[in-house]
């Protein structure tokens, strides 16, 4: 029985040893494709506000993204940028603050598909963008010339495409840059709004679905 049971616990040690070096052959196998977290911070440029009193960038973040690489094919599955600053419009007899409080994601249903070439993600399709949030408007225009109404108020660019300008990354492909791309427009506050983002590597994973 002694022997039985010893050359039982060398089966078993075989069988452990086995799976260990299996499972460390299966970790050193690369992913067919990653998923790829960035952390994002942003400029927001706004023009054509009432009278241009709004006119200005504002830096906005943090944000985050995620890209599913297979080879150099590209999806961005998902994309979340907080928008939190303040305009303070002035003229003669005019003197106007305009707070913005919000949050701005896509749909990835279908994600925007891109392309990798030298260093370069190249976006081949929109993204379906929204916003949403509150306003709050204090001063003499509140109301007047496509500025929002006095006090504060709910704040929703409905979904609408959005195409981005490439992403230009570092030579270790670890953080990118993004152009001024055009992002919104809306009547109540009236203003389009421009964005130049910079992103940062923070995690990647095999993708599972």
């Amino acid at each position: 029985m002694a022997l039985v049971a010893r050359y039982a616990a060398i089966a078993l040690a075989v069988t452990a040893a086995s799976f260990a070096t299996r499972a460390r052959a299966d970790e050193a196998q690369p992913c067919s494709t990653v998923d790829v977290d960035y952390a994002l911070s942003a400029t927001l440029e706004l023009t054509d506000t009432p009278l241009g009193q709004g006119n200005g960038t504002h830096p906005i973040g943090p944000g985050t993204a995620t890209v599913r690489f297979a080879g150099n094919d590209a999806k961005l599955m998902a994309y979340r940028m907080r928008e939190s600053f303040q305009v303070d419009a002035s003229a003669v007899f005019w003197k106007t603050h305009v707070s913005t409080d919000s949050i701005t994601t896509i749909t990835p249903d279908p994600p925007a598909d891109g392309a990798l070439s030298k260093g370069t993600l190249y976006w081949n399709t929109d993204v379906k963008a929204r916003t949403d949030g509150t306003v709050t408007c204090d001063g003499s225009l509140c109301g007047r010339f496509g500025a929002p109404a006095p006090g504060t108020a709910p704040l929703h660019i409905a979904p609408h495409d959005v195409h981005f300008r490439p992403w230009t990354f570092s030579a270790d492909m670890r953080s990118f840059t993004m152009p001024r791309s055009w992002v919104s427009h809306s009547e109540s506050p009236q203003q389009s709004a421009f964005v130049t983002l910079t992103g940062r590597e923070v995690r990647r994973t095999c993708a599972t679905h």
